[in-house]
């Protein structure tokens, strides 16, 4: 006797893509727009009623080039040229930066700001820094000097001491320009001073 075929089982569906599944990128951008929605709703939250939202600004001359480097549309290279070119007397003058168009200093404005006493003094007790002595950081604090062209002071003093301030154009990067912007902050010690360090 004949046995009876078994009911057909129904084929398993397909492994084609699910309708509610997004893909990879969708859903990155998905996330960031609930972060940022997230973020707004908290921020509100702890905002007082009527106060305008703190934004901090970035001082344009003692800006590390790390935090350059964070500004929307600043690179590595930028930063390095604005770093360069400093001091600035205003915001605006980042425009003779290469590379800053009137749109990306539009972009800027917001975070940036230019400290008028900035540059001004060398350091906080107003003496002038040797050049000749000075660490690293010191250097720095001079305006228009970050840390390529403070390394670049501390290898030439390295080759020869400065025997004045005028010598500083011996380093690379040091015009006279620069010089000028700086040389109410330098000083050069005695040359016995100085092989004395």
């Amino acid at each position: 006797m004949e046995q009876p075929a078994p009911p057909s089982t129904p084929p398993p569906p397909s492994a084609g893509p699910s309708p509610f599944l997004l893909p990879p990128a969708a859903l990155h951008s998905l996330a960031w727009i609930l972060v940022f929605v997230v973020g707004m709703i908290v921020g509100a939250a702890f905002m007082r009623p009527g106060a305008a939202p703190v934004v901090v600004k970035l001082d344009l001359n003692r800006a590390t080039l790390e935090e350059i480097r964070l500004l929307p549309g600043v690179g590595d290279s930028l930063s390095r040229r604005i770093a360069e070119r400093r001091p600035f007397h205003s915001v605006e003058d980042l425009q003779h930066v290469p590379g800053i168009g009137p749109k990306t200093l539009a972009q800027l404005k917001p975070y940036l700001v230019v400290n008028e006493s900035t540059g001004k003094k060398a350091n906080q007790s107003g003496e002038p820094i040797d050049v000749n002595i000075a660490s690293l950081e010191e250097l720095q604090r001079l305006p228009g000097i970050g840390p390529v062209k403070s390394q670049a002071i501390i290898e030439e003093r390295s080759k020869k001491a400065f025997a004045n301030v005028a010598d500083l154009r011996r380093v690379k990067g040091i015009g006279p320009k620069t010089l000028e912007h700086i040389r109410p902050f330098v000083t050069v010690g005695k040359p016995t001073q100085v092989a004395a360090q």
